[in-house]
């Protein structure tokens, strides 16, 4: 039987992690872990996974990092079984949520990241929309590999052993989300497996860490706050690190490398800002979202 971790931050998560790490646990045909990292919990969230007293649970207690720098920390100690997954402290998975991933990728030798589709739902886990649709999941697939920092939300997804050994010795210095970092590197050098049918159930309600923004103007809140804000996210550092870290493994002649060259590379000058503009990164999307994301570029905030 697949041997899988399961990797939480928590953060004053007490109202719902319970159902949440009872749904891991619950899941079919794999013998799974969690490691759970609180990230400085003010609640009574240690006091609730505690009371849970399942041996296949374990604790680190920590500072208040954030819930990036958080999973940067996790993936440290990510060794010794055949796959792992990110969490959320307050979604809901189906008992087949793992088992379908490791499916789809259990062929693979070498790196391989899976994920699958999810439902938006209330805060009694009612579904209200799917995230994607078929069309739209099939074309993420495409751009991922085109545009290496496209990524699927970290909630779903899982990789095998192989693209872990590429992931631990090589975390990123700058600011980047840890399933954009993960997804990268999947993208650039190894398969990534997308799954159309939802096995996550995640829960918008206000006290979400980290939103899913679906919404023209949640999206549009959410990238004023990180590119135009204070400490902004600069992705030319990110490319710079991924390229320093997997270019020497990574097929140069591709579309994804080629991608990662251009943001790298687009503060140089006028000229190279307006290269960037023109690749699908910024232009294959919404009307707004192309033309906030080219505002940042004109500002060297990408």
């Amino acid at each position: 039987m697949n041997r899988v971790l399961v990797i939480m931050s928590t953060y004053n998560g007490e109202k719902y992690v319970r159902e949440q790490i009872n749904s891991i646990l619950m899941q079919k045909n794999v013998e799974v872990s969690v490691l759970v990292r609180d990230d400085g919990s003010t609640d009574g969230t240690l006091e609730v996974i505690n009371g849970l007293q399942d041996d296949r649970i374990t604790v680190l207690n920590g500072e208040n990092m954030g819930c990036e720098a958080s999973f940067f920390e996790l993936l440290m100690h990510c060794k010794g079984y055949e796959y792992y997954a990110f969490s959320d402290q307050d979604d809901y998975w189906e008992e087949d949520k793992i088992i379908s991933a490791i499916q789809g990728i259990q062929t693979e030798n070498g790196p391989a990241l899976a994920a699958c589709n999810l439902w938006a739902c209330d805060e009694a886990l009612n579904p209200l929309r799917l995230t994607y649709d078929e069309k739209s999941f099939a074309d993420l697939g495409k751009q991922m590999k085109r545009d290496v920092l496209r990524n699927v939300h970290g909630c779903v997804l899982l990789w095998n052993d192989s693209l872990n050994d590429l992931l631990r010795p090589n975390l990123p210095k700058s600011k980047v989300a840890h399933d954009v970092w993960v997804n990268a590197v999947a993208n650039l050098l190894g398969v990534v497996w997308l799954d159309p049918k939802p096995h996550v159930r995640y829960r918008l309600h206000g006290d979400n860490v980290s939103g899913l923004a679906t919404s023209a103007w949640q999206r549009l809140k959410k990238g004023i706050r990180l590119y135009l804000g204070k400490n902004h996210r600069q992705m030319d550092l990110v490319a710079s690190e991924l390229l320093e870290s997997f270019g020497e493994h990574a097929d140069k002649d591709s579309q994804g490398y080629h991608s990662l060259c251009v943001i790298r590379d687009y503060k140089k000058s006028l000229k190279t800002r307006l290269e960037l503009m023109r690749q699908p990164i910024i232009c294959d999307r919404p009307l707004w979202d192309a033309l906030f994301w080219k505002l940042c570029v004109f500002l060297n905030r990408f």
